[in-house]
């Protein structure tokens, strides 16, 4: 539960980040993927967190290195053959959005100095990315 915990956490933790920092010269793409691209923020992650028993000054120990977001062409297909009048009010709400299928966060432990990725999102996406899966109570590196 600990590894659920603290992802619910830094997920929801975080500051929302802007695909592109305000400062830089836009080009028109990234003025695209800016209007287009969304990080739903899931209040959930952060309630599901508080109740396995984390709280925010528990991720004070970690500090994001980067926020990597991935968009499944399969599932971005399937979601475009949808009838508008099919949806559920949540995905209605982010209609014409490019939404995550899959979201993680690669931390720094500042006590280890260790990095940790920890990633949520539709299993189906994280699977087809992943090779190997590591077993820790065995301390190995499996492939799937």
């Amino acid at each position: 539960l600990k590894c659920i915990g603290l992802t619910c956490m830094l997920m929801d933790g975080g500051k929302p980040q802007s695909p592109i920092s305000n400062t830089v010269s836009w080009t028109m793409e990234e003025k695209l993927v800016s209007h287009i691209s969304v990080e739903r923020r899931r209040k959930q992650f952060q309630s599901l967190g508080n109740c396995i028993g984390f709280d925010t000054g528990d991720i004070a120990a970690y500090t994001e290195k980067t926020r990597l977001q991935v968009i499944s062409s399969k599932f971005f297909l399937k979601r475009l053959g949808i009838d508008t009048h099919a949806l559920g009010k949540e995905d209605a709400r982010n209609w014409g959005k490019l939404c995550t299928d899959s979201t993680s966060v690669i931390v720094q432990d500042s006590m280890s100095k260790a990095y940790q990725l920890l990633t949520v999102g539709d299993p189906r996406v994280v699977i087809a990315l992943c090779q190997e899966a590591w077993q820790g109570e065995n301390s190995t590196i499996l492939p799937l």
